[in-house]
């Protein structure tokens, strides 16, 4: 990877075509998406939580290292890589994972540390030049996106052709028992349930692979 990490997002970042007039990326959703999230202050706990964060960093070990595993038995290797939410989890990448230079995302500056190139934006706006990378992975933060298909829509745009993408995230059977409480509790006080934790149903998965091109998930089916 160059010295200068100037010269890498320059590189990642040069989508600008005169002809097109503007970043040359995927349009959002059609519609758009209800903001149920507050990516703000999303931001501002990821922050918060950062110092403390490697004793208490069990769940997203454990998704790293399934990607780890997946990304092991690929037979291929992925020169330029970027990993959204790992943080300090890339050091579980393997040689064996074939995994070149490395590209650290996420939406909180404090949740970035070590060597390496270090970029902070938001997964619904994404900067990157079409075919930027030969593999993307998102540690558990697409489930506070606001447009999922968009998100997803953008990280194919920046994938090359015979890019990978591997994603962990909260589906419909997470803390299954505990979300049914928490819904007849909140029914029985204000007469309904609110829009507050988004979960991925098995039919909606098909609707946004088809919206969004054929995407595999770490830990569920393509």
């Amino acid at each position: 990877m160059p010295n200068n990490a100037n010269v890498v997002l320059h590189q990642l970042t040069a989508s600008l075509h005169p002809a097109a007039g503007g970043l040359n990326k995927p349009a959002m959703s059609e519609r758009p998406p209800p903001a149920i999230f507050d990516r703000k202050l999303y931001a501002v706990r990821r922050a918060r939580a950062a110092p403390a964060f490697g004793a208490f960093d069990f769940l997203h070990r454990r998704a790293t290292s399934d990607i780890v595993q997946r990304l092991e038995i690929v037979k291929r290797d992925f020169p330029r890589a970027l990993f959204y939410g790992a943080g300090e989890l890339t050091s579980l990448i393997s040689e064996t994972c074939g995994v070149g230079d490395v590209i650290h995302a996420d939406l909180s500056r404090q949740r970035l540390t070590g060597a390496g190139t270090r970029l902070v934006y938001d997964e619904e706006f994404a900067p990157f030049a079409p075919h930027s990378f030969d593999l993307i992975v998102s540690v558990l933060t697409l489930h506070h996106v606001n447009d999922l298909v968009g998100a997803l829509a953008q990280m194919r745009h920046a994938l090359k052709p015979d890019g990978l993408m591997l994603a962990v995230m909260f589906g419909e059977e997470t803390l299954a028992a505990l979300r049914q409480a928490l819904y007849a509790a909140e029914t029985e006080i204000s007469g309904g349930v609110s829009a507050q934790n988004r979960t991925i149903r098995r039919r909606e998965r098909s609707r946004r692979r088809l919206a969004t091109g054929r995407l595999c998930a770490a830990g569920g089916r393509c």
